[in-house]
């Protein structure tokens, strides 16, 4: 594993984003802009500016949205999640919302699809990691219970989950990344973090244990490692299959 300090708190959330190296300095994905219950989106190519246009505001959250995510199969089709304990999917050609997916009982922290775009995983505050088939869905009808097709529970609450193949999500629950078979339905590896600062999140009145928790996760494609986002200011990078220690050429 390897890690990397530097931050002066707790990491949080995630912000990826792929630039241009050549002047002028683009975006080259849709760039959202988490503001309250409201997902702000601006299309592509996106130059950087002082001011950036609102051209669509998506309304449904009841209050703070955590995390969006574009289909990797349909530029249009937008995922979020929010404190008020949703996933939402959005057109956002429309911006009109298509479903409202309605599963956990406390906070949503984290939405992703799968590779192939057919399903999505929601981690939240309620211990749950929820896959749900999007191809049970019918615009316009309501979300059936069926479409949750596995709930993933080991306990502790669940910060972030992210599909690393087609048959394989990678879970941040508390202090410990999880690799999780869905295929099988069960845990094929998992890892517990340890701190590596003094810092303590939440202070140690609020945190006895000292415990780093796991708040969000990134798998980088080409050789499958991921990277996390800890508690204690830092980020660690590890192998696909927990067990190595990363190197970096």
């Amino acid at each position: 594993m390897r890690r990397f300090g530097g931050n002066k708190g707790d990491v949080w959330r995630e912000l990826v984003g792929v630039f241009d190296r050549s002047p002028p300095l683009s975006l080259h994905f849709p760039l959202m802009i988490l503001r309250g219950p409201k997902a702000i989106w601006a299309p592509t190519p996106l130059f950087c500016a002082p001011v950036l246009e609102t051209v669509c505001e998506l309304e449904g959250h009841e209050s703070r949205v955590f995390k969006s995510v574009f289909s990797p199969v349909d530029d249009t089709l937008l995922a979020t999640c929010s404190e008020d304990a949703t996933c939402r999917l959005w057109d956002v050609a429309q911006g009109q919302e298509l479903f409202c997916l309605d599963g956990h009982a406390e906070a949503v922290y984290s939405v992703e699809f799968s590779p192939d775009g057919t399903h999505v995983v929601s981690s939240g505050s309620d211990g749950k990691i929820l896959i749900w088939d999007l191809q049970r869905l019918t615009v316009g009808e309501p979300v059936p219970a069926r479409a949750v097709v596995q709930t993933i529970e080991i306990g502790g609450e669940a910060f972030a989950a992210q599909y690393v193949d087609r048959s394989t999500v990678a879970c941040a629950i508390d202090d410990k990344i999880v690799l999780w078979d869905v295929e099988a339905a069960k845990c094929k590896a998992s890892k517990t973090i340890t701190a590596a600062t003094d810092y303590v999140f939440g202070g140690r009145e609020r945190n006895p244990d000292l415990t780093p928790w796991i708040f969000c996760l990134e798998q980088y494609e080409p050789n499958g490692v991921l990277a996390l986002g800890v508690s204690d200011a830092t980020i660690r990078l590890l192998d696909a299959d927990l067990k190595g220690t990363h190197s970096q050429k």
